[in-house]
């Protein structure tokens, strides 16, 4: 039988004060429906109109993550810095219909990744540097990890395969390559030039801060790195989600 402890703050029926809370205890046995465990999270996750969540109280910095996944032993291809992608109006950025596809090459990738997931700035006070990213992410914890399968591409690699994105370096780590067949087989339902491109999580970068409040915050993360993953160069690559083709 599972049992999920838990307790969360209220405030007093009899008293209004900022700070009167009592204190309150639930536990919830086995038989909890799914929905009863997401309020009962929900509860003692949150804030409430007094106080703040549950946390450490302090940073230890000692102990924090390093915001930068490398594969050790991975293949690395540096990708290149083009100019800047095609101008286009803002609202034209909704409007994918109207903006013609680039071809697939290294240098429409790599813009590609430059406007969704690379660093953007380095920021510096005193000793202390940090870098900003296309992707927003509060505390600048950047939990959200890129990946693409493309085909064999000029460049970067004669057969697919399987990359991760590492914006410190502007580059794609080779984690798998994948045989001519299932390549074609994978890519078939969708058009020409079309690459998958795949959005992780790591969770302990937003734990380290966050505490047991962290499952919400990456999901929001990713959806942040997927809406320019989506909008492209202002180029319009065609990758592998949006739509598939009509047979």
């Amino acid at each position: 039988m599972t049992t999920i402890a838990m307790t969360f703050h209220r405030l007093s029926a009899l008293s209004g004060a900022p700070g009167a809370l009592e204190r309150a205890g639930l536990l919830l046995e086995g038989d909890a429906s799914p929905e009863e465990g997401v309020v009962a999270y929900h509860e003692r996750t949150k804030h409430h109109f007094h106080r703040y969540a549950a946390s450490l109280g302090y940073m230890d910095w000692a102990t924090q993550p390093d915001p930068f996944r490398r594969y050790a032993g991975a293949d690395l291809v540096r990708l290149p810095l083009p100019k800047a992608g095609r101008p286009l109006p803002y609202w034209q950025l909704y409007a994918s219909a109207t903006v013609p596809p680039v071809p697939l090459s290294l240098e429409s990738v790599s813009l590609f990744f430059r406007y969704a997931l690379s660093l953007t700035a380095w920021k510096q006070v005193g000793e202390t540097r940090w870098p900003l990213r296309a992707n927003p992410s509060s505390g600048n914890l950047h939990p959200t990890e890129g990946y693409a399968l493309l085909p064999a591409l000029e460049q970067l690699g004669d057969t697919a395969a399987v990359y991760h994105y590492a914006p410190r370096e502007h580059a794609l780590e080779r984690r798998a390559v994948l045989d001519a067949t299932r390549w074609a087989e994978l890519i078939a339902p969708y058009p020409e030039g079309a690459f998958f491109v795949g959005l992780s999580s790591v969770h302990w970068r937003e734990a380290w801060k966050y505490g047991e409040r962290v499952p919400l915050l990456p999901a929001r993360r990713r959806t942040r790195a997927g809406q320019p993953a989506y909008r492209g160069s202002g180029a319009r690559l065609e990758i592998g989600a949006p739509r598939r083709r009509e047979r």
